[in-house]
């Protein structure tokens, strides 16, 4: 994190007093929590009584003791974000909020991205239906994807075959992670489009069986959703091809 302190020990910069207090060096944990230039933000959020209560030693401790206690983290982490943003701002003399609009507009960023998260149920939804050949002119490639939570290991998988049926090609990649079944499915369908790109296939059908990325990949609109980033490569690549089932 580009804080001054850091700036500093790169030798980029000189100062690195925190610019809000001009009293402590602007480590990652004094720039986002600890400045009492913050008091007025915290104060309001919720999480005073752990900024007043505890001690930490970096910002990592930080973190792991909001993850301990079971605290917001995901507003904590956009109040965060939203003080780090507006101090960029200042920097920069651009427009910028003032902290005593922090919390609210945190919190409304933050409400925003929950509800453009998909309910479990519809999460889990999958297409199951027969294998159908392509038109003549066309190959079909199918993804898919698999997650082993035993081993916290996930698998993607991609065949292309033509109109007969025959397998042109196929690959597969196993991910270290135990992923979620539409996160799985979303970097199937990425792997899918990426190999057929490779090898040089450009007119063809994409086919997969999770409902809920086959719908995220045919909206127009950029999807806001958990899988928002994998949906949107997989949706800049996918322009190259004509069908998606």
């Amino acid at each position: 994190m580009p804080t001054k302190a850091n700036l500093v020990r790169r030798t980029i910069i000189e100062d690195p007093l925190c610019d809000r207090c001009r009293a402590e060096h602007e480590t990652p944990l004094h720039a986002l929590w600890e400045c009492r230039e913050l008091n007025t933000v915290w104060a309001s959020s919720g999480l005073e009584h752990i900024r007043r209560q505890s001690s930490f030693l970096d910002f990592k401790d930080l973190v792991a003791s909001l993850l301990q206690q079971q605290t917001e983290v995901g507003l904590a982490a956009m109040m965060m974000w939203s003080i780090w943003s507006q101090r960029n701002q200042v920097r920069l003399r651009q427009p910028s909020t003032s902290l005593q609009q922090i919390v609210q507009l945190s919190k409304d960023r933050y409400n925003e991205f929950l509800t453009c998260q998909v309910p479990t149920t519809v999460r889990a939804a999958r297409v199951k239906k027969k294998w159908e050949p392509p038109p003549a002119d066309l190959v079909k490639i199918n993804f898919d994807g698999a997650t082993c939570s035993g081993t916290n290991k996930s698998g993607l998988g991609v065949v292309i075959r033509d109109s007969m049926g025959q397998v042109l090609a196929s690959c597969s990649k196993v991910v270290n992670q135990a992923y979620n079944s539409s996160e799985v499915e979303a970097m199937a369908a990425g792997l899918a489009l990426s190999f057929a790109a490779e090898i040089g296939v450009k007119n063809a059908v994409l086919e997969g069986d999770s409902l809920l990325v086959v719908n995220a990949l045919t909206d127009s609109e950029s999807s806001l959703s958990h899988i928002g980033p994998l949906i949107n490569d997989a949706k800049y690549r996918l322009k190259n091809y004509c069908t998606l089932m």
